[in-house]
C-alpha cells in the first residue's frame, strides 16, 4: 500500500492565499489613514511651537538692544534693527542648517512711536512646509502681546 502524501488535501500551504493577503493590505491601508494625518498634525505644531521659541528669542534680543540704546528703531551704534535682525541665528525656524525653512522672522518698528514699539511676525514661507498651515503667520509685540495674521484657526489652538 501506497502511503497518501501526496493527496491534494495533504499538502503543504507555501504561502498566503489571496484572500490573506487582501486582509493584510486592507489592515495595512486602514492604519495609514487614522495614523498618517495624525503623524502630519503634530509636525505641523512641532514647526509652530519652533516658530513661537524664534519669536521669544527675538523679543528678549530686541528687549536687550533697547536697554542699549533706549530705542527699538536701532542699536546704540544706529545700525537698523531690521538689518540688525536678518544677521541673527533666530532670523528664520527652524534655524538655518536645520531643516527646510517654515518661517520667516521679520521686525516692523512703525508708527505712533517707532522708538518705542515693535512688531515681530513670523510669516510662513512661500514655499516651506507650514505654507498651508491653518495657524497662518505668528505675531508678537513689545507688550508680549501675541496674535495670528491670514488664520483660520484660534488663538489658543495655535499659540500654546
Amino acid at each position: 500500500m501506497k502511503p497518501i502524501t501526496n493527496a491534494p488535501h495533504m499538502r503543504r500551504q507555501q504561502g498566503l492565499t489571496l484572500i490573506e493577503l487582501m486582509v493584510a493590505l486592507a489592515i495595512v491601508g486602514l492604519l495609514s489613514a487614522v495614523v498618517y494625518p495624525r503623524y502630519q498634525n503634530y509636525v505641523s505644531q512641532a514647526r509652530r511651537v519652533d516658530a513661537q521659541t524664534q519669536l521669544l528669542s527675538a523679543q528678549q534680543w530686541m528687549e536687550r538692544l533697547y536697554n542699549e540704546s533706549y530705542d527699538y528703531a536701532k542699536s546704540a551704534e544706529g545700525q537698523d534693527v531690521s538689518s540688525l535682525l536678518a544677521l541673527q541665528a533666530f532670523k528664520s525656524s527652524p534655524r538655518a542648517g536645520e531643516g527646510l525653512k517654515a518661517y520667516d522672522i521679520s521686525v516692523t518698528v512703525a508708527a505712533p512711536n517707532p522708538s518705542q514699539t515693535f512688531l515681530l511676525t513670523a510669516k510662513r514661507a512661500a514655499l516651506g512646509p507650514a505654507a498651508t498651515d491653518a495657524c497662518g503667520d505668528f505675531t508678537l509685540d513689545h507688550q508680549g502681546v501675541r496674535g495670528l495674521v491670514n488664520n483660520t484657526k484660534s488663538l489658543a489652538e495655535c499659540w500654546k
